[in-house]
């Protein structure tokens, strides 16, 4: 220890240190770009008991957990997030659209869909964990009036699943078991079939359909041949994860084959938000390197149109 350190924990006493304390560390927050300065304030509010706060997005006013850094922590901080599917999603919707999200999380692109599509328009967002699926409730509750919130699992065939959830990232909740998600808690959900759901509820075919689950989504479509056989969806955006897709017990390449032999076309939709045509036999090309310590970067987002 120094010796202005022991002078100054000398002459200034305990209960006059432990504000001045807080008060250098709001100083040097004040100075720090707005992303550290966003970091800081979110640590502030979890350790005051303020995890789950409302942050202001582009289209409206969100609930977001603070605690979640994959996607609530980040939405505080920067205002936005996925933004390439949020410009997909602004290009392509339009007011009376029926708009399908599964996988809805907490409810960003619902939301922005919900704005989108306006009154004589529909969204439907699919959430299978319960904690998620309570935000979820709360900001379609907040942000539109007619947004429809369903917990549920999309898959192949009816019946119950277990859900491997991630502790700091509410994004990242898996329906099977890899190197990640072994030895997580986990909650049985119920798992439907797409065609089934929107056949039981009467409702009409969506325009536009979003699927990010983390793998899983071969078992998505899988429910979906009866909704695929209508005019629509004219659109699905999905990500593309090949080793989810296999640790999944799918296969990557039958997942691209299933839009080809149905009509669909294929585009990359990159950082620049803007869609690139691909060829379907080509996409795997379009595959950032492998990162052993960051497997989930290996992905794409890909919009398949009719």
């Amino acid at each position: 220890m120094s010796v202005i350190v022991q002078a100054y924990q000398t002459l200034v006493p305990a209960f006059v240190r432990g504000p001045l304390y807080h008060w250098r560390e709001w100083a040097a927050a004040l100075v720090m770009t707005p992303a550290a300065r966003g970091e800081w304030l979110a640590r502030r509010l979890v350790s005051l008991g303020g995890a789950v706060r409302t942050v202001r997005v582009p289209h409206g006013r969100l609930w977001v957990d603070l605690r979640d850094f994959g996607v609530g922590r980040r939405i505080f901080i920067h205002g936005r997030y996925e933004e390439p599917e949020a410009a997909t999603l602004c290009a392509r919707l339009r007011p009376g659209m029926t708009y399908l999200d599964v996988g809805g999380n907490l409810g960003y692109l619902a939301t922005l869909a919900a704005k989108l599509v306006g009154d004589t328009g529909r969204v439907i967002a699919i959430e299978p964990e319960p904690y998620n699926f309570g935000l979820l409730q709360k900001n379609l509750k907040l942000s539109t009036r007619g947004g429809i919130a369903v917990n549920v699992a999309a898959g192949g065939a009816p019946g119950t699943a277990k859900l491997f959830k991630s502790v700091g990232n509410l994004g990242d909740h898996r329906l099977y078991t890899d190197g990640d998600s072994a030895g997580r808690a986990f909650v049985e959900v119920p798992v439907v079939r797409l065609d089934d759901l929107f056949t039981a509820n009467n409702w009409p075919a969506p325009d536009f359909i979003k699927i990010d689950v983390q793998g899983y989504e071969p078992h998505v479509i899988a429910g979906l041949d009866g909704l695929i056989r209508t005019d629509r969806p004219r659109a699905i955006l999905t990500e593309y994860w090949p080793i989810g897709i296999r640790n999944a017990g799918g296969d990557p390449t039958a997942y691209l084959e299933w839009f080809r032999a149905r009509g669909f076309e294929c585009s990359l939709i990159g950082a620049d938000c803007s869609p690139t045509p691909v060829a379907i036999e080509r996409v795997d090309d379009h595959l950032p390197p492998l990162n052993s310590v960051v497997p989930d970067a290996q992905m794409l987002n890909l919009l398949f149109r009719r």
